[in-house]
């Protein structure tokens, strides 16, 4: 997950999170329509953290490639 959210232009990670989850910023468009996209995909993350940041949970290596193909498409 961490590999692919690195090669992913439209977002900044943020290297001091820790814990099973990762966090992002989105850079292109807002947090809030990438949210909906990913929902419409059936991906449910977290953005009450901090206004335009997202965080997702480390899954199953499946999970973690549907996360990245619906995170992909949003951007």
């Amino acid at each position: 997950l961490l590999n692919g959210l690195r090669g992913l232009s439209g977002i900044q990670l943020v290297p001091e999170a820790q814990g099973g989850f990762l966090l992002f910023r989105v850079l292109t468009g807002s947090a809030r329509d990438i949210l909906e996209q990913l929902y419409k995909r059936g991906i449910i993350v977290r953005d009450d953290l901090l206004e335009g940041y997202i965080r997702v949970s480390v899954g199953t290596p499946e999970q973690n490639q549907q996360f990245l193909t619906a995170l992909k498409a949003a951007l």
